[in-house]
């Protein structure tokens, strides 16, 4: 007797603050460049945009945006001139920062793959995949 398997994806909830954080805390800003942490709705609109475009790439995943992966923390950081605080997600290895959450999307779909939880069963090759963000790129 066979059985036949559906193929039909079930969506997956992402927690990204439980995911296998490549984040370094040593990259913050910590005070420098007039920076200061983010205020709590600008926090939610960066979490927005992340989960639009994990949607958008992988529509069977339902992220649960109540932190971001360990050691990755939004800043304001004030221009050069004064005129403005721009925000920007800390914490990349290389010290550089995201400008925006559908950047931030790229690095974390790469920390999914690799991220032993949520591996795909026999994609164990993803864990030694290189991230395409534009900061692992660079």
């Amino acid at each position: 007797m066979t059985t036949t398997q559906s193929t039909e994806e079930k969506p997956c909830v992402v927690l990204l603050n439980r995911l296998t954080s490549d984040g370094d805390q040593s990259k913050h800003p910590n005070g420098t460049s007039g920076s200061k942490p983010a205020q709590h709705s600008h926090t939610v609109s960066f979490h927005n945009s992340i989960a639009a475009e994990l949607a958008i790439k992988t529509p069977v995943i339902i992220p649960l945006l109540s932190d971001f992966p360990e050691n990755y923390a939004l800043f304001y950081v004030t221009r050069q001139d004064g005129s403005k605080d721009d925000l920007y997600l800390w914490g990349h290895p290389s010290g550089k920062s995201f400008r925006s959450g559908s950047q931030f999307a790229k690095h974390v779909s790469w920390l999914m793959k690799r991220d032993t939880y949520y591996m795909v069963k026999g994609d164990e090759d993803a864990k030694v995949a290189k991230c395409e963000c534009m900061l692992c790129k660079t």
